[in-house]
C-alpha cells in the first residue's frame, strides 16, 4: 500500500491531473513500492493504447532518472493483484531499471475498466503521442457498447468523429446480428453498411446476406440491391426481388449441360457468358435513354430499367473477378 510523499523524484503532472478532473477521479499523491507493481499488468499497455512499450524510450528515461531528473508522476490503481498503472508505464519501467526502490504516482479509484482505458488513451494524445486510429475506434465502440458510455464523452476524449464512430457501431451491430442469426461469412465493412439497412426484417435480412455472399458481390452491387428491397413495400415483395436476383444469378453462372448431362466450367465461358448479358442489358439501357420505349416499353426510371441498371451493375462486377 502507498507511503507518505518523500523526495522530489516525481513532479504534478498538469496534463494527468485535467484528464483526472475531466472523469471525475480525485486523485491522491503516494508512494508507492516497485514491487507491489503488477508488471503482468503492464504488458496490457498495448491493448490500452495500441503502443508496445519502448525499450529505448525506457533506457532514456533510466538514465535520465539516475543524473536525478525530474519526472512527471504516473498514475496508479490498486487492486489485489498490485498497482495498476494506466497512464506512466515507460516512467515506472524505467524507475525500475534505474534501481529506484519506490515510484511517486497519483492515487486514484476507478469502477469501470473503461476509466483504465480512457486515461491511458486520453493522457497520451493529450501529450502529443499518436494512437493508432484503429485503435483509437475500437476502443470508442468498445466503450458505448460494453461499458455504456455516452457517445459524445467518448469521441471528445478519444478524439475521434462522432459519424465515423457511428458508422462503426453500425457495422458492429450487423456482424452481430448476423451471427445470432446463424450465419458466419465476414464482409467488408462497406458491405455491412448497405445490410445495415435491412436490419429490421431478420428474413429479408440473412437472405440478401446470404444472396451477397454466395454472388461475392461488390459493395456498389449490394447497395443497388438493398436500395431496390427497400423501395418494395412488404416483406413478400422483397423476398420475392432477392429470388429473382438468385435465379437471375443462376442463369448467368451454371454452365451449359454436356451430351452426357455434365456440366462444363471455365473461365471462357463465363467470359463470354458475362460479355453477352452485358450488352444486351447496355443496349436495353441506351435505347430506354433514347426514350424509344414503342418495341421494348422500357421508360428511364421504371422498376423494370431499375431492375437492368441493377442487373448491370453486378454483371460488371462479376466480369471484374472472372477477368481477376
Amino acid at each position: 500500500m502507498p507511503t507518505p510523499v518523500s523526495g522530489k523524484q516525481w513532479a504534478k503532472d498538469p496534463i494527468a491531473e485535467t484528464v483526472m478532473r475531466d472523469l471525475g477521479l480525485k486523485p491522491k499523491l503516494a508512494d508507492i513500492p516497485i514491487e507491489d507493481i503488477d508488471w503482468e499488468e503492464i504488458e496490457k499497455n498495448l491493448g490500452r493504447t495500441g503502443r508496445e512499450i519502448s525499450t529505448d524510450t525506457v533506457e532514456d528515461y533510466a538514465l535520465q532518472m539516475m543524473d536525478g531528473a525530474v519526472f512527471p508522476r504516473p498514475i496508479g490503481v490498486w487492486t489485489k493483484s498490485g498497482w495498476l498503472i494506466p497512464a506512466g508505464v515507460h516512467r515506472v519501467s524505467a524507475a525500475r531499471e534505474a534501481g529506484m526502490t519506490t515510484v511517486g504516482i497519483y492515487v486514484v479509484t476507478v469502477a469501470l475498466e473503461s476509466e483504465l482505458r480512457q486515461l491511458a488513451l486520453m493522457t497520451n494524445r493529450m501529450q502529443g503521442m499518436r494512437i493508432p486510429r484503429a485503435e483509437a475506434l475500437r476502443q470508442a465502440v468498445f466503450m458505448v457498447t460494453s461499458d455504456g458510455l455516452v457517445l459524445d464523452d467518448v469521441c471528445r476524449r478519444l478524439g475521434v468523429k462522432k459519424h465515423t464512430v457511428q458508422e462503426k457501431l453500425m457495422i458492429q451491430k450487423t456482424a452481430d446480428r448476423l451471427l445470432a442469426l446463424g450465419f458466419r461469412h465476414k464482409f467488408p465493412d462497406t458491405c455491412y453498411m448497405c445490410l445495415h439497412t435491412l436490419i429490421g426484417n431478420d428474413k429479408v435480412f440473412l437472405a440478401a446476406a446470404k444472396l451477397a455472399s454466395s454472388r461475392k458481390m461488390t459493395a456498389d452491387s449490394l447497395r443497388e440491391m438493398t436500395k431496390a428491397i427497400r423501395a418494395e413495400k412488404t416483406e413478400a415483395l422483397q423476398l420475392a426481388l432477392i429470388d429473382r436476383e438468385e435465379a437471375s444469378a443462376r442463369e448467368i453462372q451454371e454452365p451449359p449441360p454436356r451430351a452426357d448431362g455434365s456440366r462444363v466450367t471455365t473461365v471462357l465461358h463465363y467470359r463470354s457468358k458475362l460479355l453477352a448479358s452485358i450488352s444486351t442489358l447496355e443496349r436495353l439501357l441506351v435505347t430506354s435513354k433514347a426514350k424509344k420505349v414503342s418495341d421494348l416499353q422500357i421508360v428511364e426510371g421504371s422498376d423494370e430499367h431499375k431492375q437492368i441498371k441493377r442487373r448491370w451493375v453486378a454483371l460488371r462486377a462479376d466480369l471484374n473477378k472472372v477477368l481477376g
